[in-house]
């Protein structure tokens, strides 16, 4: 299970985040790691105490997976999905047999759900930063989170900016917004779950 003993101390963390920061801005979200208060917040918000496959997109260095780790069930899974190098090596220190790390693009989650036989996910917790990315990006990366979950199903995002709505709203509809100010800087954290079918919106046509 999880070994704090092997988890680099803050300070290392810190160090490191700082310096991918300053190579990788559009990768790496903050120059911090996630604080406790929005690992909690994520921990609530996931609906985790039933999933039994569950997927990480950007997972950083590992705060917010090891706090989606405390409130799984102990036959369930965590797919990571970490697309910084450095990021995952730090990731790859979660002794935790639940946990999956893969090295990999957001977009290719599908795919790799498939390598390791996680079905569709019920949550699916996403920290990367939409606002950084191309509009094609974005719009590929919604489109695969949508498809890889199951109906009923939970997507939580923690965002800066709020672009990821325009890019999820025309398939998951309207989100649970919660503001988590304690957090460097501070997020929003959005929820959807998925419906049986998307959501459409569909222009209004004038009466002639």
């Amino acid at each position: 299970m999880l070994d704090s003993d092997s988890y680099p101390n803050l300070l290392t963390r810190l160090w490191r985040y700082v310096g991918l920061f300053v190579m990788r801005p559009t990768e790496v979200a903050t120059l911090v790691p996630s604080s406790p208060i929005l690992t909690r917040k994520l921990r609530e918000l996931s609906r985790l105490e039933c999933a039994r496959s569950v997927v990480e997109l950007g997972p950083g260095d590992g705060s917010t997976t090891r706090a989606l780790l405390t409130a799984m069930p102990p036959d369930a899974k965590l797919l990571a999905i970490e697309l910084v190098l450095g990021l995952v090596d730090i990731l790859q220190t979660i002794d935790d047999a639940r946990c999956i790390v893969e090295h990999a693009d957001a977009a290719d989650l599908e795919s790799l759900m498939r390598r390791h036989d996680l079905g569709q996910a019920d949550v699916i917790v996403s920290g990367i930063p939409f606002s950084n990315l191309a509009p094609e990006q974005a719009t590929q990366i919604i489109d695969a989170v949508y498809r890889a979950l199951t109906p009923g199903g939970t997507f939580v995002a923690y965002q800066v900016r709020d672009q990821i709505k325009s890019f999820a709203e025309h398939l998951f509809g309207e989100p649970e917004v919660c503001f988590v100010p304690w957090n460097l800087p501070p997020v929003s954290v959005y929820r959807w779950t998925k419906a049986a079918e998307p959501v459409v919106k569909l222009a209004l046509i004038p009466v002639v």
